[in-house]
């Protein structure tokens, strides 16, 4: 019994692991999906071997962009503007890095180039869904769990430097 009650108890390490396993889930759905967005909701076959050939590389170089900008650092439940900003950064990083390495294959190995406008998808689809996820437990705790004892109370002339 405490084997399984230690198991489901969460810590940072199973935090981390989670929210890294999750992102290469969605970062992987988010690349398949923006293939059917660019062309129409049909997958060209000619792109079949695209797909198999990018998925690792930009599974690798947004989740480690991810942690470059800290998101596996930070406690979810307290998340704002500021980590919403970094994951963004990370995003626009990721996909300015694979289309550089898009362009680079462009001139020696054209065949495994991808369509501009599906990395541009891919960015914008995996930033919904990463921060979705990543907002989800503060909208729980903001909407839903919220149980407030007393009366509510408006403070006038706090600033930055009080406690």
């Amino acid at each position: 019994m405490k084997f399984i009650e230690r198991l489901f108890q969460p810590t940072r390490m199973k935090r981390t692991f989670f929210f890294i396993i999750t992102d290469i889930i969605f970062i992987a759905f988010a690349y398949y999906f923006s293939f059917y967005l660019r062309f129409g909701f049909t997958y060209p076959e000619k792109y079949q071997s695209h797909y198999v050939f990018w998925l690792p590389g930009i599974i690798l170089f947004k989740i480690f962009f991810l942690a470059i900008f800290g998101m596996y650092r930070i406690n979810w439940r307290f998340v704002g503007i500021t980590e919403l900003s970094n994951l963004m950064k990370s995003a626009v990083t990721s996909t300015l890095f694979l289309y550089g390495v898009n362009i680079v294959l462009r001139y020696f190995a054209d065949d495994y180039c991808l369509p501009r406008g599906v990395l541009v998808i891919d960015a914008i689809v995996s930033f919904g869904m990463i921060s979705f996820l990543k907002i989800l437990k503060r909208l729980y705790i903001d909407l839903f769990s919220r149980k407030s004892a007393g009366k509510r109370t408006l403070i006038i002339g706090a600033d930055l430097t009080t406690e």
